[in-house]
């Protein structure tokens, strides 16, 4: 019923997006608060519009090998027992600081940009789409690994651009990870 409301209240929101499989995602986002799950999603279409999201797949020059190699993020082959992806990424092996002063905050973010809409709607989510009958990826495990995580990843300089990313994926993909784990995480303190 919470399902329908959100549907009749977006129903002016002509983005692809706007289809129950990923408007459901901001009403479990938002436990169920239709006027919540509403504004957010509005916010999250508003700002794929503005910063050109939904272009970036086919339209962005890949960086650097150097950020590439750097910042290792990917989608696993095969699928939890669930039957969803799971997505990797080794934050404690990305050199966080390095590419900050290589590449810019900017730049970085859009790379992260480009890496989740790869990993969501990119060549392999077509192919799971393909073998799952037309179902698209809804929601996914997300693996985060910590292995070589230091204080060098928590420098004053860094906290910008750690919050601006995780504002991002907050804000503007909620609900796509369905369980995170951690795995590997160094003892800091």
């Amino acid at each position: 019923a919470k399902l329908w409301q959100l549907h009749d209240r977006l129903t002016d929101v002509t983005h692809w997006k706007n289809q129950p499989n990923e408007v459901v995602r901001y009403l479990r986002d938002a436990h169920g608060n239709v006027k919540n799950s509403e504004a957010k999603f509005r916010r999250m279409v508003d700002w794929r519009i503005s910063e050109e999201v939904d272009d970036i797949v086919t339209d962005y020059v890949l960086p650097h090998p150097l950020m590439q190699r750097y910042l290792p993020t990917t989608v696993l082959e095969g699928c939890d027992k669930e039957g969803d992806p799971i997505w990797l990424e080794r934050v404690g092996a990305a050199d966080s600081w390095g590419l900050l002063k290589a590449f810019g905050h900017d730049d970085l973010i859009r790379y992260a940009v480009y890496i989740r809409e790869v990993c969501i709607r990119g060549e392999w989510a077509r192919d799971y789409q393909r073998r799952r009958n037309g179902r698209p990826p809804m929601r996914a495990t997300a693996i985060i690994d910590l292995e070589g995580l230091n204080w060098s990843h928590l420098k004053p300089g860094l906290l910008p651009l750690l919050r601006d990313g995780l504002h991002i994926v907050q804000e503007y993909y909620c609900g796509f990870g369905k369980k995170v784990i951690v795995i590997r995480a160094p003892a800091l303190f």
